[in-house]
């Protein structure tokens, strides 16, 4: 769930038959639309954030692997088409802001690494992948701190947690910093 640049939430599902769906306020804090469907054929769960000039962009793991997405072609507008980032997603999309409004999306990969790609400006084209590391048995959520800089969790195997940080608009700082505690997910 999302909202638009005007206020109203918009809500996005994977439906039964493998399209994302979505769900709209008519007005901000008001009735809702009926479901409606984007298209596509996912694999799993989509996720969404706003771009640095309002319009929404949805991402999900396709049925090839790859990171799908699909974007407003204006703030609170129409749907462009869906378009592949490429990767090899195994894992729901987890998306921020980075210091700079480029959206950042981490993923677990189909080999248990976790996988990042970022816009190369905000409201722009998108870089390669860079691969952070590996051993994840979770998820690779991702956070945005107060002062800017975005966080990425993961649970690995032995059920160990472990964080990494981007210090910089384009890079992420070496190795994991494991945290205290054992947990089965997050």
């Amino acid at each position: 769930m999302f909202a638009n640049a005007d206020g109203r939430l918009e809500v996005f599902i994977l439906g039964p038959d493998r399209s994302v769906r979505r769900i709209r306020q008519q007005s901000p804090g008001g009735t809702w639309s009926d479901w409606a469907s984007l298209g596509g054929y996912m694999q799993g769960e989509p996720g969404v954030f706003a771009n640095a000039d309002g319009r929404l962009e949805v991402f999900a793991p396709g049925m090839d692997g790859s990171l799908q997405h699909i974007w407003q072609t204006s703030p609170n507008g129409g749907w462009d088409d869906w378009a592949s980032l490429g990767g090899k997603v195994f894992s729901r999309p987890h998306i921020h802001w980075g210091q700079d409004k480029r959206l950042v999306v981490t993923i677990r990969a189909t080999d248990n690494t976790c996988e990042s790609i970022q816009q190369d400006a905000p409201n722009s084209t998108w870089s390669a992948w860079t691969t952070l590391g590996s051993g994840l048995s979770s998820d690779a959520v991702l956070g945005r701190n107060a002062d800017g800089h975005l966080d990425t969790f993961h649970i690995s195997f032995s059920t160990e947690t472990y964080n990494k940080r981007q210090p910089s608009r384009t890079a992420w700082a070496p190795g994991w910093n494991p945290l205290l505690g054992s947990l089965s997910s997050l």
